[in-house]
């Protein structure tokens, strides 16, 4: 019997490579702001906290106005890139599949825009594999606050204590989301994270490719 009842799975980084879409659109945002474009590798540091943070993170000097503005456009615009920019890594679809087949349960749980966030999902195959699609919106708390835990997952599946959940995850946000709430971290060591900063957090299970975890459960 699995140790574990759910499977939380990042998104950017765990299961999508989607640096190039979401370096496209900022560099078309930041050139109608005048602005230089962020280099791809500093993007790819940039990612993980949600839209907001990477724009303040990219440019410190945006006002609110500005910044407002600039996430707006950069919704706007990101979808037609996410498109032709983006894929998932090898094996997602595949292994996904598999452990659906095994019985095992599944949730996305991101800091992604939640519109997008599901319009990818859907896209590309992985809704019929997950039973709740958890990402970015006004007024709620994003990863690596608990709230994400009490106020979105677990009223979708009652009764699973935390204990019994495993966050699958590249990067800071998601090993820390992890031990705020009190589940096991497994980190995916071929994401955009920070490597020591995330092992220093202690994950239960590192895999270097995606259909590992299928090992997790064996």
């Amino acid at each position: 019997m699995s140790r574990y009842d759910l499977i939380c799975l990042d998104y950017d980084g765990t299961l999508m490579h989607s640096v190039p879409a979401i370096a496209a659109a900022l560099g078309e945002v930041f050139t109608e702001f005048g602005l230089e474009p962020p280099a791809e590798d500093v993007v790819r540091a940039a990612v993980g906290m949600g839209i907001r943070e990477t724009f303040l993170q990219l440019h410190p000097g945006f006002g609110e106005e500005q910044l407002e503005q600039g996430i707006v456009r950069y919704r706007a615009v990101y979808s037609a890139h996410e498109q032709t920019k983006s894929r998932l890594f090898p094996r997602v679809l595949e292994t996904m599949k598999e452990l659906a087949a095994r019985g095992h349960r599944m949730t996305v749980v991101s800091n992604k825009g939640r519109q997008v966030l599901e319009e990818s999902v859907a896209r590309l195959g992985l809704a019929e594999y997950v039973d709740l699609v958890v990402g970015d919106r006004p007024g709620y708390a994003k990863k690596p606050d608990a709230r994400v835990w009490d106020e979105d997952v677990s009223p979708a599946f009652p009764g699973i204590a935390p204990e019994r959940v495993l966050m699958v995850g590249d990067a800071y946000p998601d090993m820390a989301f992890a031990r705020a709430v009190g589940m096991a971290a497994c980190f995916a060591t071929w994401g955009y994270g920070d490597r020591a900063a995330c092992l220093e957090l202690g994950p239960r299970h590192v895999i270097d490719a995606f259909d590992e975890l299928v090992e997790i459960f064996e």
